[in-house]
């Protein structure tokens, strides 16, 4: 095929604003890749060089890039195999998914587009992120038209036509009127635009191999076609002298009419005000239809039927109830979409039976429901009634519902959509929660919310500042009665908000993915700390960093924190790593593989939290451990009398697996003095000492030489 028709066509198949090109030879499955995304390290590039396969790509792709619950699905649907059976029977197809950028979750689409030459496709990744956030836009009407048209005489009718009753944006280029209707989509009603104008070279556009890239107006069309916040805005192409097979193909490429020049602005006017009526109508059909899986109002018209009560009833009481499906996705996935539309068929149809004071229900997305009903007073017998009853006979056993409860403040004037994300922030806060069913949403839940919300609009910069400091705890050794290492402590001293509890931030931050950002900074300053003690030939000992299950997530992570210790010339000796058992459950194999590198590598490997019940003692055997830290509830908790002891036990267990021990929560001489006599080699306590800043952790290592 010719190269310079090829780049032209891989060109408009997938246009500049995709991340990664590639093209994919069908016969001999291998690729060739155009551009490549700066977000995926040049180690990535490097491995596809050596393997130019399409599946080793994806694979590698979705292991860097996609988050963990979107992974297998995503393989599944465009593995090579798939998408040649696709492919057969359309022309393009794409697949959204989510990845996690900076512990930020975005969304991306991979796209797949059938070349002239049959046997290719070009495959390409764009960042969705704003069409999604911008979704409640799409049935939007604006009060502006976009005419790109570089003769300005063959604008002035339509200016003067419709200037009155319209702001119309001008542009002579394509580019220009890329750039207008991306700041302006929103409130553009349609778009007129010259299919021959003279192609224009678009500035600031990569090129493909070096080649310039003309941009004409089906280009245009192209480019638009696939974005969604675009998509309800009707085209009117135009041209001087019109082909029939023009008309055909501005009309393939995505142009809702076409009409000649010079424009006749009587037909145009008329074109123009029937395209925008009849978008118009669209959007109120969208809006005001039913949802036709479940029979419940789509969300929009919801809203829009619950203010209408509100306001016809302003003396009556009403709450209002989001539904949420646990681990949805997962019954998708092992039972097929059509059982789970049985389901949320059934969730909606029980509901509007069997629910108290029921007045009207939507479903908000996916499988997220929303019920208003007159204000109910229920005791948690009744409550559990109803919520068992929203399961009986549905498709799949074991079901688990979460409900969020949201009431009104008469005093306060809210909208419906409001008081509705109050009720599923109630929902959202339960999640996960076992026999946990229902939460109300209160001033508690909105503080805890708010907080929530200024930890997440606040980390990142506080990552840049270095709001976060090391505390280090010592660890202090039985056998020599000195400080025999320490683990080291986040702390957040924000400038206004001043110290936040890590029992506040951790949890955030394991939930959205920032924890891996968090562990690497600590690691990182804690390898700085132990180069300036060894550069300032002061005592050094050995510091343990907490690792979260969310970073084993990262298959190099054994690489990319070699490489830290490395660069700062660190014994891997005076790094241990600690991990908990709640991380053990989730990727066995993959964590005692990543473990194993560790250990094989010099670094000690401590497991934490010991004895809070995740762990097996299959686990414990088959993973290479050096350290074993009891969980400071077994201290607490201990009852040296009992013929139960858990401590005792605990302590046999270690010595048995011929591992250490380190002790966490020692307060006083009583258990110290039981800790010692059981044979344990460090203890972690404030019998001892709390956490310190790390320039008092170094005098209360001068004081222990004292």
């Amino acid at each position: 095929m010719d190269k310079e028709l090829l780049l032209k066509d891989v060109y408009e198949a997938m246009s500049s604003n995709y991340k990664t090109i590639i093209l994919v030879d069908c016969v001999n499955e291998n690729i060739t890749v155009y551009r490549k995304n700066p977000l995926l390290p040049q180690e990535f590039w490097d491995d596809i060089a050596q393997n130019p396969s399409y599946d080793h790509l994806i694979k590698s792709y979705v292991s860097y890039m996609v988050i963990p619950e979107d992974r297998e699905k995503m393989l599944d649907t465009v593995c090579l195999s798939s998408l040649k059976r696709i492919l057969k029977k359309q022309s393009a197809f794409s697949y959204d998914y989510r990845i996690e950028i900076s512990g930020k979750l975005q969304w991306y689409r991979i796209r797949i587009t059938n070349l002239s030459d049959l046997n290719r496709f070009a495959v390409s990744f764009e960042d969705i992120t704003e069409e999604i956030r911008n979704e409640s836009a799409y049935f939007k009407t604006g009060h502006k038209i976009l005419i790109i048209d570089s003769s300005k005489k063959d604008r002035e009718p339509v200016i003067s036509e419709f200037s009155e009753f319209y702001t119309i944006i001008e542009a002579d280029t394509f580019e220009e009127g890329l750039i207008s209707l991306e700041n302006n989509y929103e409130d553009i009603s349609v778009i007129i635009m010259d299919l021959n104008m003279n192609p224009e070279t678009v500035v600031g556009l990569e090129t493909i191999q070096g080649e310039q890239i003309k941009y004409t107006g089906y280009d245009f069309l192209r480019r638009i076609s696939g974005v969604r916040r675009y998509s309800t805005i009707p085209i009117i192409s135009c041209s001087a002298n019109p082909k029939i097979e023009d008309t055909i193909k501005a009309l393939e490429c995505g142009a809702t009419y076409y009409v000649a020049k010079p424009y006749n602005v009587e037909m145009l006017a008329q074109t123009i005000r029937s395209l925008i009526r009849l978008q118009r109508s669209m959007a109120l059909i969208n809006t005001a239809e039913k949802d036709p899986l479940t029979g419940f109002y789509t969300k929009d018209f919801f809203y829009h039927r619950a203010e209408e009560i509100l306001s016809a009833n302003p003396e009556t009481e009403y709450r209002f109830v989001v539904t949420d499906i646990e681990k949805f996705k997962l019954i998708n996935d092992l039972y097929g979409i059509e059982t789970g539309d049985r389901i949320l068929r059934h969730i909606a149809t029980t509901a509007a039976r069997v629910v108290p004071n029921f007045i009207i229900g939507g479903r908000i997305t996916g499988d997220i429901f929303v019920y208003m009903q007159t204000k109910v007073t229920q005791n948690r017998e009744d409550g559990m009634k109803v919520l068992n009853s929203l399961l009986e006979n549905a498709p799949v056993p074991n079901l688990v519902l979460k409900h969020g409860i949201y009431y009104p403040d008469p005093s306060t004037r809210m909208s419906v959509q409001a008081m509705c994300d109050r009720a599923r922030l109630a929902c959202e806060s339960i999640k996960g929660m076992y026999g946990v069913h229902c939460a109300v949403y209160d001033d508690k839940l909105r503080k805890d919310m708010l907080i929530q919300q200024q930890v997440i609009e606040n980390m990142d910069i506080a990552i840049e500042n270095d709001q976060f400091e090391i505390y280090l705890q010592p660890k202090h050794d039985m056998h020599t009665d000195k400080t025999g290492g320490a683990e080291a402590l986040v702390r957040w001293i924000h400038p206004e908000l001043g110290f936040i509890n890590p029992g506040v931030f951790i949890p955030i931050f394991e939930q959205n993915g920032f924890i891996k950002k968090l562990d690497l900074y600590v690691f990182t300053k804690v390898c700085q700390t132990l180069k300036r003690w060894k550069d300032e030939g002061k005592q050094t000992i050995p510091i343990s960093v907490n690792l979260s299950r969310r970073d084993f997530e990262n298959e190099n992570l054994y690489k990319k924190l070699s490489q830290i210790v490395d660069s700062y010339g660190i014994e891997h000796e005076l790094i241990h790593l600690e991990l908990t058992e709640s991380a053990l459950s989730d990727n066995p194999e993959q964590i005692k593989s990543t473990i194993k590198k560790f250990h094989e590598n010099g670094f000690t490997i401590e497991l934490d939290d010991f004895g809070t019940g995740y762990s097996s003692l299959t686990m414990l055997n088959s993973i290479d451990l050096d350290i074993i830290k009891l969980d400071m509830s077994i201290i607490r908790n201990d009852n040296p009398n009992s013929d139960k002891n858990i401590l005792d036990f605990c302590m046999q267990l270690v010595k048995i697996l011929n591992l250490q021990t380190v002790a966490e929560g020692a307060e006083s001489e009583t258990q110290t003095e039981r800790l010692k006599s059981l044979g344990c080699d460090y203890i972690q306590g404030y019998f001892y000492s709390k956490p310190l800043p790390i320039e008092q952790f170094e005098q209360y290592l001068l004081s222990e030489k004292g």
